[in-house]
């Protein structure tokens, strides 16, 4: 035996790690040959990982946010595990690879290969730290955004108040199996968890529920709010509306959890233009669509009828504020009141001799009615308009007609 095979024996004896029949100790200590170090515990394992992972990420059954949370934190520490794991090993077995009878060029590019790894593992430690910090409150049951959504119950309506914190959704299911008779939600909250809103959204929308809004539903929120059987405002409402965002982000989870938001909001049937305008909402800031908006992509589509006489009963005032109005020669506009949904207008006629034809009186009042943008759009949605003519000192009306209802096609449409 020659000087050099003397020494490849002294290192396989002494100093080359022998194997075990451990997988995972002899791939930790070096002892697997490097091929199946790197090829099987680096390269495959990381694979398998990342497919489990994407399954995850992708799957519409995760369970509630804590859940999820705690899934997700399992699934990154399993995977930094690994990785360390995978690294010194590959860089142990490296170490011995010549000493095997292994090619010293492999060896060194094995040993660049972690190194990279490496690097790559504690950059991602570093900038994902924030996501990992509030995953893992979320995990524990604790929430940054504060105490979560309250729940009370009034007639048959459950009023939500608050932010969509984590454990809102099961604490929503919980309150509403002691509310079996609640068929609609008033809404108010400045929005939360988007899973959180997404499982009380999932609730509303199989029980057929109705939703409201009084004051304000912004950016989660309004994921409830849109699960609605009839979708409601007041009129001084406000839905919100911009771009989701979680803490620690790369830019590319960014941009696939803007995918996941744009095909949710495009299953809810709203145009590519209005989603546009969401997405390009930056998380810091609200956009709020305007009423007609709202009702064209069907965002909303109903008023309630105690908003509706808000409505009606503002208009009235605001009318009525013009009266004594003088049309014409023959009739002056002396009254606007208003009577629920109904908003009515009381008309003094003079120098009528023959009486009126009514029928061509409600005929042409109601082509001007449902020619007027608003007045049909209102009457679309439950209002109606009341009309009654007095001839001078007369107290019951010679013609009296209630338009509640347009046939013809106006813009309002």
């Amino acid at each position: 035996m020659d000087t050099d095979d003397a020494l490849y024996e002294y290192a396989r004896a002494d100093h080359t790690p022998q194997r075990t029949g451990n997988w995972i100790y002899d791939h930790w200590h070096g002892a697997l040959n490097l091929a199946p170090a790197y090829w099987i515990n680096v390269f495959l394992v990381g694979f398998v990982l990342n497919v489990m992972a994407a399954a995850f990420e992708n799957s519409n059954d995760t369970g509630s946010l804590q859940t999820t949370a705690t899934i997700s934190l399992a699934i990154w520490g399993t995977a930094i595990a690994l990785s360390i794991w995978g690294i010194v090993g590959v860089w142990r077995s490296a170490n011995h690879h010549v000493a095997r009878g292994g090619n010293k060029g492999w060896a060194t590019l094995a040993q660049i290969v972690c190194i990279l790894g490496a690097l790559s593992l504690v950059g991602n430690l570093l900038s994902g730290r924030e996501m990992y910090a509030e995953t893992t409150k979320l995990a524990a049951g604790y929430d940054s955004l504060g105490d979560g959504a309250t729940f009370a119950l009034e007639g048959n309506s459950i009023a939500v108040s608050g932010m969509l914190t984590v454990g809102s959704a099961v604490r929503f299911e919980e309150f509403l199996a002691s509310a079996p008779q609640a068929n609609r939600l008033e809404l108010l909250s400045g929005g939360g968890r988007i899973q959180e809103a997404a499982d009380i959204a999932e609730i509303v929308s199989r029980r057929g529920m109705d939703t409201h809004v009084t004051t304000e539903c912004s950016s989660a929120c309004v994921t409830i709010f849109l699960a609605g059987r009839n979708r409601m405002i007041g009129p001084d409402a406000a839905l919100g509306f911009h771009s989701p965002t979680y803490p620690g982000l790369t830019p590319q989870e960014e941009a696939d959890m803007e995918r996941l938001e744009r095909e949710r909001m495009g299953e809810l049937g709203l145009s590519q233009a209005f989603i546009d305008r969401t997405m390009n909402t930056l998380p810091e800031s609200m956009w709020y669509p305007g009423y007609k908006e709202l009702f064209r992509e069907n965002v909303v589509n109903g008023i309630d009828a105690a908003d509706m006489a808000v409505i009606q009963a503002a208009g009235a005032r605001e009318a009525d504020a013009e009266t004594p109005t003088k049309l014409d020669g023959n009739t002056t506009l002396f009254k606007v009141s208003a009577d629920g949904t109904t908003v009515i207008y009381d008309y003094q006629l003079v120098d009528v001799p023959f009486g009126i034809n009514v029928d061509v009186l409600e005929r042409d009042v109601s082509l001007g009615v449902c020619g007027n943008e608003e007045m049909a759009f209102l009457i679309r949605y439950g209002g109606s308009y009341r009309y009654r003519y007095f001839q001078p000192g007369e107290t019951s009306a010679e013609a009296d007609f209630t338009i509640d209802r347009c046939r013809q096609t106006t813009s309002a449409w």
